[in-house]
C-alpha cells in the first residue's frame, strides 16, 4: 500500500497539474493574495533535500519479502513550468502549478529477503 502511495506522489511531483474548476458561485476572492513566480520558488527553496515518508520500519510484501520505508531525494532540484494559476472550487482558493526536476529526484526503499539478500528499489 505505501509503495503505491509513494508512485502517486512520484506521478504527482512528475507533472503536477489540478483540474480547472469553474467558479460555483461561492464567494473567493484573490485580492489579499500574491500569487507569483517569486513565491512558489521561496517555497520550494524551503523544501529538504531529502524526506522520510510514513514508518521506516520494514513490513512484510508477501512471505519472504519485506520493504521498509520511504525516503525521497532531490526536493530541492524541483523547478516551475510555466505560470502560476489561480482559481476557485466550491469558494477555496486553489492554484494550479508544473513543477519538473531539474536534476535527479527520485524514491527509495530498502527491501530484504528471508533468504538474506537485501537491497533497494529505486523510482
Amino acid at each position: 500500500m505505501g509503495f503505491i502511495k509513494v508512485l502517486g506522489v512520484f506521478a504527482l511531483l512528475s507533472s503536477t497539474r489540478a483540474a480547472m474548476f469553474p467558479k460555483t458561485g461561492a464567494p473567493c476572492d484573490f485580492t489579499d493574495v500574491t500569487v507569483d513566480d517569486e513565491v512558489l520558488s521561496r517555497l520550494i527553496a524551503k523544501l529538504p533535500e531529502g524526506m522520510e515518508s510514513g514508518p521506516q520500519d520494514y513490513r512484510p510484501i508477501f512471505p519472504g519479502l519485506q520493504v521498509g520505508g520511504i525516503t525521497v531525494h532531490g526536493l530541492r532540484k524541483l523547478r516551475q513550468f510555466g505560470p502560476v494559476i489561480p482559481y476557485c472550487t466550491n469558494g477555496s482558493r486553489m492554484v494550479q502549478v508544473e513543477i519538473y526536476s531539474d536534476g535527479e529526484t527520485h524514491f527509495l526503499a530498502p527491501w530484504k529477503t528471508c533468504s538474506g539478500d537485501s537491497g533497494h528499489i529505486k523510482v
